[in-house]
């Protein structure tokens, strides 16, 4: 039986971005994660991907069906933006924690990841 529940592993580059592709929650597809900047620091690739972003780091997340079906336009969302912002393609990790990100395409639900966010818990996170 698959697993219901998964994980994004996140990676950064060194110089630049670098990819990495996950398999999803559902096993429908493949969410990839491309680094574009960490603060205080550089995206910094390697084989061994970790499991966790720090907040405000920038990235763009794009998602691949492996169906037979062809998907014109499959859109990638955060399930809440409170985790999240999304402007012109590039995400922004805002709060620590384990938010999702879910691809739908034509109204369906196709897939999700989860995520884990670390860094300094502010006050508005702690409301």
């Amino acid at each position: 039986m698959r697993a219901l529940f998964g994980q994004i592993s996140l990676v950064a580059a060194t110089l630049g971005v670098v990819g990495c592709s996950t398999t999803s929650a559902l096993d429908n597809g493949t969410f990839t994660y491309e680094c574009v900047s960490v603060p205080g620091g550089s995206c910094a690739g390697g084989s061994s991907i970790p499991t966790t972003i720090p907040l405000g780091t920038q990235f763009k997340l794009t998602y691949a069906a492996t169906a037979t079906v062809t998907y014109p336009t499959v859109t990638v969302s955060p399930v809440s933006t409170d985790f999240f912002s999304v402007q012109n393609g590039v995400w922004t990790a805002l709060r620590s924690g384990s938010p999702a990100a879910f691809a739908t395409a034509g109204g369906l639900a196709l897939d999700y990841v989860f995520f884990h966010v670390e860094g300094a818990t502010t006050t508005a996170d702690a409301q």
